[in-house]
């Protein structure tokens, strides 16, 4: 079974990015590349900027405050990013952390460089569920196939897990369960504020066996009510 896919952020997100934002903030939008945060000032990617907005653009003013001038290309896993410690009052960060290959790493740059800012991710929930990518073939396997990570969104910060081959071996939830939640778009992403500093960690282990229990609390404790309490759903 396919099911409906909601590639855009939640709309509920964008307004509170929005109003996040002050008239005056130097803004940074992290990976931006496929969907740019249109009030961004400076983008930094590893991609160019001729090559951008293949999925559109995030905002609900869809006017780019950056330019090819202030579009960085840099590989932001690499190293030191070329900017000065708090430069820039806001930094967002979306869809991004769950591909890279050093999110620590880049969530440390995130704090470096900004005083406080935005972070969105796919849920755990979606990345444990077959047939939700953009492929014919995503009935074969969990979430979105280019992502190396499950993103956990805690109130003090994210924890980074491995997103291990053996994840596509167990189901969480049942089918009717799925066909029920999954047409809410609130399920699909997590977001995280922050102010100066959150906290940041890798989820490490050796197997499945380690992962198993840590994915079962997840989907126990999960607030379903929250997702069909939200204020918008498909």
């Amino acid at each position: 079974m396919t099911y409906s896919k909601f590639y855009d952020p939640y709309p509920e997100d964008i307004l509170k990015i929005e109003s996040s934002i002050r008239e005056k903030d130097r803004v940074l939008d992290v990976g931006g590349w496929w969907k740019p945060l249109a009030r961004a000032n400076v983008v930094i990617d590893i991609l160019p900027y001729k090559t951008r907005g293949g999925g559109g653009i995030i905002g609900t003013k869809k006017r780019e405050h950056f330019s090819e001038k202030n579009w960085i290309e840099f590989d932001i896993c690499s190293g030191r990013w070329p900017f000065r410690d708090k430069e820039f009052d806001f930094v967002h960060c979306g869809q991004t952390l769950e591909d890279v290959r050093d999110p620590i790493f880049v969530c440390r740059e995130i704090m470096r460089v900004g005083k406080r800012g935005a972070i969105t991710v796919p849920t755990i929930w979606i990345e444990c569920q077959r047939g939700i990518d953009a492929y014919p073939e995503s009935n074969l396997y969990c979430g979105f196939d280019k992502h190396r990570w499950l993103v956990r969104v805690l109130e003090n910060g994210l924890i980074f897990i491995p997103k291990l081959h053996s994840l596509m071996v167990f189901e969480y939830v049942s089918e009717e369960i799925k066909r029920k939640y999954i047409k809410y778009h609130r399920i699909w992403s997590d977001i995280f504020f922050w102010e100066g500093e959150f906290a940041v960690q890798e989820c490490s282990f050796q197997g499945f066996r380690e992962l198993k229990p840590i994915l079962e609390d997840y989907f126990a404790n999960f607030d379903y009510e929250k997702i069909t309490n939200s204020s918008r759903k498909s």
